[in-house]
């Protein structure tokens, strides 16, 4: 065999899967590479770049608490506030911007039909809470929903309107016929300078707090301090943990 011949057969060995490549590379004249280490897969780690890194999951928002406070503050603010509108509304001479606030206490008012099947307007149930506006008497219309004083022995009384009286014995010359519209017989005449106002806004089931409010002041006027006073603990603490979290260095998310 030629040295031709054996060169060859020695090149056709190496190409064996079996063989390392070394050796065909010092067949070549080529220097020999090292052993390559085998690497688990389990080993391998990356990190991809701060563009395409995961997002961080937002935190939980911390102005939850702050919106809290403010909606019991408003709450407490809305119902001191209703109680004292319904303790000076309960004097005919006494109004604030025009209005007045009373608690319904009967259902003499309560939903009912009309000639045409349709439930009236104006309608209140008891514990509700009513708004009234002042109103002259000779703006009053049949139909309105006027609240009338009754005297110093008496609360208010809100019913509708059902007829108009001119030339009635009164400083305003006017009188009016009233009737509750759950009750079968009206209300005795009533003189237009009684009209206190004419219901502007109902809100239901607003009258049964008023009504503790304004029976139970103090008591109501130390509760609502001491719910807004228990909210300063919770402040701190989240004002504290908002200090740390912005002197922590930002975690950069990897895929293992």
């Amino acid at each position: 065999m030629s040295v031709l011949q054996q060169q060859f057969m020695q090149l056709i060995d190496a190409c064996d899967i079996n063989d390392s490549d070394n050796d065909l590379l010092a067949l070549l004249g080529m220097p020999a590479q090292a052993p390559a280490v085998p690497v688990d897969d389990d080993d391998l780690a990356f990190a991809l770049p701060a563009s395409q890194a995961k997002p961080k999951r937002q935190a939980k928002s911390k102005s939850l608490p702050w919106i809290a406070l403010a909606l019991m503050s408003v709450l407490c603010v809305i119902m001191l506030s209703g109680a004292a509108l319904t303790a000076l509304s309960a004097d005919s001479s006494r109004a604030v911007a025009g209005l007045r606030v009373f608690h319904v206490t009967s259902n003499s008012m309560a939903p009912t039909a009309n000639s045409s099947g349709n439930t009236q307007p104006g309608w209140m149930r008891a514990g509700d809470a009513i708004i009234v506006r002042d109103i002259a008497p000779e703006q009053v219309h049949v139909g309105h929903v006027v609240t009338i004083d009754r005297g110093t022995q008496q609360d208010p009384l809100t019913h509708r309107v059902m007829a108009i009286l001119e030339n009635f014995d009164d400083p305003s010359g006017l009188g009016f016929i009233t009737q509750g519209d759950a009750n079968r017989s009206p209300d005795p005449h009533v003189g237009g300078s009684r009209v206190m106002g004419v219901t502007a806004l109902r809100i239901p089931y607003a009258g049964h707090v008023l009504g503790f409010v304004h029976e139970n002041l103090a008591m109501s006027i130390f509760l609502c301090a001491l719910v807004l006073l228990g909210f300063i603990p919770l402040f701190v603490i989240l004002l504290n943990q908002g200090k740390k979290e912005k002197n922590l260095p930002e975690d950069v998310d990897s895929l293992v």
